[in-house]
């Protein structure tokens, strides 16, 4: 084992002072706790629907061209999504997640005229990870 050393002291007579180390008003995790996350979910209902002999066919044929125009609605709608962080949270990186679907329902009437209606949703989530200002 070794000797301890003598103190190393300045011209005045004091012991000499090591750099000390600054600490931050808060630490990184506190910031983080202090910023969480923002989501929001966009959805939008998709609708078929057909009447008369081919019912079933028109109203899947309806649902297919529904399912484009209703995904692209869903997903402008998640892209220009604002970030509603607090007041001192500023807006970091954006995630698009999708496209989520529900299971596609049915209802046929055979009544005359028969009646065919599908429908599901589907949507976006959309999530903005916050930066403390």
């Amino acid at each position: 084992m070794g000797k301890k050393s003598i103190k190393k002291t300045d011209a005045d007579g004091k012991g000499k002072k090591r750099g000390k180390k600054k600490k931050s008003a808060t630490s990184p995790i506190e910031d983080a706790l202090a910023c969480p996350p923002t989501a929001k979910f966009f959805h939008e209902l998709v609708v078929g629907n057909g009447i008369g002999e081919h019912a079933v066919e028109d109203a899947t044929e309806a649902y297919r061209k529904a399912w484009e125009s209703r995904r692209e609605k869903a997903l402008e709608a998640a892209q220009l999504h604002e970030h509603e962080g607090g007041k001192n949270c500023g807006a970091g990186e954006h995630m698009i997640l999708g496209p989520f679907f529900g299971p596609q329902s049915w209802s046929i009437e055979g009544d005359d005229p028969q009646r065919a209606t599908t429908w599901s949703w589907l949507g976006f989530q959309s999530v903005h990870f916050c930066r403390k200002n």
